[in-house]
C-alpha cells in the first residue's frame, strides 16, 4: 500500500458495496421508549422471578412445575422456563483491564440471561454538602462495581448534576462518572433556617415558621429522577433489574401535608402543598417500579447515627435556634407551626425520621431492603448481589383477545409457603400507531425499534470502532465509523442486504443526528473452517466538538434479524486546542471484507478494522493523527509507545519524535503509524498506550487487543 502521509516506524520490533440512503434529519427530541411488548414466534410475556427464603437467600433447584403464573387472576401455561445462576466475577487481571476503556464497543452478551441491569443513582440533590458523606457515597459505588460481571450493564445517574453514564460494562467510564460526584446540595432544614424568632410579634415580623424551603426543588429533582429511571427500566428488555439508591433520603412529611391548615393572621407561608403533591406522586412511582420489576436498595452514606448528628450540628449553628423556647405541643404541625420553634435536636430527629421513612418505604414497596444506620457497607453490597445472583426466567403465551392499550396484572406463586416470590406486577400492551394523513398507519421501522431500548439488542452481533478527525476548511469534524457485523457463513456465493441506521446524541441526551441510513449489499463467499462471516462497513458523520453517544442499528431483512450497538465518542476541538489527537485506528492485513472500498482514502492513509483479535501472521498497524492549533508556531512532538501484557508487565517501550517539518497534513497535523510486533508476542491480551507529549501537554490513546495463534 502506498502511504501518502508521513510514515513513522515504531521502535518495537468477499465483495461488498454500500449505497447511501436518505439524508440525516435533525429532530427536536430523542425517540420515545417503546412499551414493553415482547414478541417471538408467539407472543410471549417474559418474567424474571426471584424466590427468597426467610433470610433473603435465593432458593435454587425449582422447576417449572413449582410455579403458577396468574394473569388477571387466571392461571397461564408456562411456555418457557430457565434457572439462572450468575457466577461470581472473575478475579481482576492486570489493572489496565479494569481502568482503561476499550476503543471498540460491541453488543456481545446483550442476549445473555445472566446479564443484569443495575442503576447506580447518586442522589446528589438530597446528599448534604458534607465531604465525608460524599466520599462514602463514591466508595459504596466503587464497591458495587467490584461485584458486577462482564455480562451486567450498569448506568450511573445523578439527580442534580454530574456526568450521567448510560448503561455500559465499561468500568473505566463508570468510575469516571462516579468520581464526578463533587457536591451535595440539600440543607435538610425544611426551611427552618428562614424562620424568625416566635417571640417577635407576627404583626411586626411576619408569619411564623419557615418562609420558604430551598430544598423543595431538590426533593422534586430526586423524585423526578426516580420516575425517569422507572420509565427507562419499564422499556428495558426483560432482564434482572435493580436500583441502588445512594441517598440520605427525601424528607416527605405526608402527615403534616394531610393535616388541616389553620387560618389566622399569623399563618406562615407553608410548604403543605409541595409536600402534598410529592405524597400523591409516591404510589404511582412505586407502582411503576413494581410493573418494571425493579428492586430498590437504598443506601444511606451518612453511616451509623451520622445523619442526625450532622443535622444537629447544622441546626445549632443557626442563631434563631440558640434562644430558649417553650415545649412543643403534643401534636406539632411542622408545616404549619404557629408561634413555636423546635429545639435543634427535635428538628434533627424529625428530619432524620422522615428521611429514614422514605428509604424504608422505597425498599419495602419494591422488594428491597434499606442500608441505613450502619458503617458495614461491604456486607450490604454482598447481600444485594446474593439476592440477585439466582433467579428464574419464565415465559407464557399472551392470552388471546388482549386489547391494545390494556394493562394486565401478574402474580407468580410457588408451591411453598416459606418463601417470598418477587416479579413484576403487570405489563402493558401498546396501542396501535395512530393513522397519519390519508388514514395510513406507518409501522415502526426495525432500525428504530432496535435503537430505542436503554441497552442494545444482540440478535445481530455487532461491534464498532469510532475515531474523529479534523477536516481542513470544515467547522465540524469527520467521525469515522467502522461497524463490524457477524452472521452465519455460507456454503455458496450468496448476496445479502443489510439496512443500517446511525443516531447521534449529545451528552445531555439531545439528538444531533437521527435517521442517517445506509443499505449494504453483501456478497458472501464460503470461507474454509469458519462458521461465521465477518465484515466491516465504513461510514462517517460530521459533528462539532463535544461528547456524544452514537447508536447504530442493523436489520438483515432476509432473516428478519435486528441488532444494535451503542458507543461514546469525544470529538476534540482540533482547531483551537494547542495539542489534540484523533481517534486511534487499527489496520490489519489480511483482514475481513470491507465496504465500500476506499471509503476513507481522502481522509486517512489506512483501511481500519473493527477487529481487536489478531493472528500472529497478520501485519497490524496502529494509526493516529496529531494536531497542533493553528494559532501558535508548530513545535516538536514526542510519542511514547508502551506495550503491556496481561500481567501488567511492560514488554516493549520506545519513543519517537515528530519535528515541525512533519506537520504538513492540512497545514498543522502529522500522521503516526506504529506496527505491532505480533510475531514476537505470546498469545493473550495486551494494552498499547501512545502518549503524545508537547512541552507540558500530554494526550494519550490506548487500544486493547488479543494475540491468537
Amino acid at each position: 500500500m502506498v502511504r501518502p502521509a508521513t510514515y513513522v516506524a515504531g521502535v518495537l520490533v468477499c465483495v461488498l458495496s454500500l449505497t447511501a440512503g436518505a439524508e440525516p434529519q435533525l429532530l427536536p427530541q430523542a425517540p420515545a421508549p417503546q412499551a414493553p411488548v415482547f414478541k417471538t414466534a408467539v407472543d410471549l410475556v417474559h418474567l424474571d422471578v426471584s424466590v427468597l427464603d426467610k433470610n433473603r437467600a435465593p432458593v435454587r433447584g425449582l422447576t417449572a412445575k413449582d410455579f403458577t403464573v396468574l394473569e388477571d387472576g387466571k392461571p397461564q401455561p408456562i411456555a418457557a422456563f430457565s434457572a439462572v445462576d450468575v457466577p461470581d466475577p472473575e478475579p481482576p487481571g492486570a489493572p489496565w483491564m479494569r481502568t482503561v476503556s476499550p476503543d471498540v464497543q460491541s453488543n456481545s452478551g446483550a442476549e445473555n440471561p445472566e446479564g443484569r441491569l443495575f442503576v447506580l443513582l447518586l442522589d446528589d440533590a438530597m446528599l448534604p454538602p458534607h465531604p465525608g458523606m460524599l466520599e462514602t457515597a463514591r466508595q459504596v459505588a466503587r464497591k458495587f462495581l467490584d461485584r458486577v460481571t462482564p455480562a451486567d450493564r450498569v448506568a450511573v445517574v445523578f439527580s442534580a448534576s454530574g456526568r450521567n453514564q448510560t448503561f455500559t460494562n465499561d468500568r473505566a467510564r463508570l468510575l469516571l462518572a462516579i468520581d464526578s460526584l463533587k457536591n451535595g446540595y440539600a440543607s435538610h432544614l425544611m426551611g427552618w433556617d428562614t424562620a424568625r424568632d416566635p417571640q417577635e410579634s407576627c404583626e411586626v415580623a411576619g408569619p411564623y415558621g419557615p418562609k420558604f424551603d430551598s430544598d423543595a426543588t431538590f426533593r422534586s429533582a430526586s423524585l423526578r429522577t426516580l420516575r425517569q429511571v422507572a420509565e427507562t427500566l419499564i422499556s428495558a428488555p426483560q432482564r434482572r433489574k435493580a436500583l441502588i439508591f445512594v441517598s440520605t433520603g427525601v424528607e416527605l412529611d405526608a402527615l403534616g401535608a394531610a393535616a388541616p391548615m389553620r387560618q389566622d393572621p399569623c399563618t406562615p407561608l407553608t410548604l403543605k402543598e409541595q409536600h402534598r403533591e410529592l405524597a400523591q406522586a409516591m404510589p404511582e412511582l412505586f407502582l411503576r417500579m413494581q410493573r418494571a420489576n425493579v428492586t430498590i436498595y437504598p443506601i444511606d452514606p451518612s453511616g451509623l447515627g451520622g445523619f442526625v448528628g450532622y443535622l444537629q450540628g447544622v441546626v445549632s449553628s443557626i442563631p434563631t435556634f440558640r434562644n430558649s423556647h417553650e415545649p412543643l405541643p403534643a401534636f406539632f404541625d411542622w408545616l404549619n407551626p404557629g408561634p413555636f420553634m423546635p429545639q435543634p435536636d427535635q428538628l434533627a430527629q424529625h428530619v432524620g425520621s422522615l428521611a429514614m421513612d422514605f428509604l424504608q418505604t422505597a425498599a419495602s414497596n419494591t422488594g428491597g431492603f434499606a442500608v441505613a444506620n450502619t458503617n458495614d457497607y461491604d456486607s450490604a453490597v454482598d447481600r444485594i448481589f446474593l439476592e440477585n445472583s439466582s433467579y428464574y426466567v419464565i415465559g407464557y403465551q399472551q392470552p388471546p383477545g388482549s386489547q391494545p392499550g390494556s394493562l394486565h396484572r401478574i402474580k407468580v406463586q410457588v408451591n411453598r409457603s416459606d418463601v417470598d416470590v418477587r416479579t413484576r406486577s403487570g405489563y402493558y400492551i401498546a396501542e396501535a400507531p395512530k393513522p397519519g394523513k390519508g388514514g395510513k398507519t406507518t409501522p415502526a421501522s426495525p432500525l428504530d425499534t432496535a435503537i430505542t431500548a436503554p441497552v442494545p439488542t444482540g440478535a445481530f452481533p455487532m461491534r464498532v470502532a469510532i475515531a474523529p478527525f479534523a477536516v481542513p476548511g470544515k467547522k465540524d469534524s469527520a467521525v469515522t465509523i467502522v461497524l463490524g457485523l457477524e452472521q452465519p457463513g455460507v456454503t455458496k456465493r450468496t448476496s445479502y442486504s443489510v439496512d443500517l441506521q446511525t443516531n447521534a446524541y449529545r451528552y445531555d441526551g439531545r439528538p444531533m443526528l437521527v435517521g442517517r441510513r445506509h443499505t449494504a449489499t453483501i456478497v458472501l463467499v464460503p470461507t474454509a473452517g469458519k462458521s461465521q462471516a465477518r465484515y466491516d462497513l465504513l461510514s462517517q458523520i460530521a459533528l462539532p466538538p463535544g461528547r456524544y453517544e452514537l447508536r447504530l442499528s442493523a436489520h438483515r431483512a432476509v432473516e428478519d434479524v435486528n441488532g444494535s450497538v451503542y458507543a461514546e465518542v469525544e470529538v476534540p476541538d482540533f482547531a483551537n486546542a494547542s495539542l489534540s489527537v484523533s481517534g486511534l485506528m487499527m489496520e490489519a492485513m489480511p483482514t475481513d471484507a470491507v465496504a465500500p472500498a476506499g471509503a476513507f482514502d481522502a481522509l486517512v492513509p489506512v483501511v481500519p478494522t473493527s477487529s481487536r483479535a489478531f493472528h500472529v501472521s497478520q501485519q497490524v498497524t496502529a494509526y493516529l493523527r496529531i494536531y497542533q492549533g493553528s494559532k501558535a508556531a508548530i513545535a516538536s512532538v514526542a510519542i511514547t509507545a508502551t506495550l503491556r501484557d496481561r500481567a501488567d508487565k511492560t514488554v516493549a517501550e520506545g519513543t519517537e519524535t515528530l519535528g515541525p517539518d512533519q506537520f504538513h497534513v492540512g497545514g498543522h497535523a502529522a500522521d503516526y503509524l506504529f506496527p505491532l510486533p505480533l510475531d514476537k508476542l505470546a498469545p493473550g491480551p495486551y494494552l498499547l498506550t501512545l502518549d503524545v507529549v508537547m512541552g507540558k501537554l500530554t494526550v494519550n490513546r490506548s487500544v486493547q487487543f488479543t494475540v491468537i495463534k
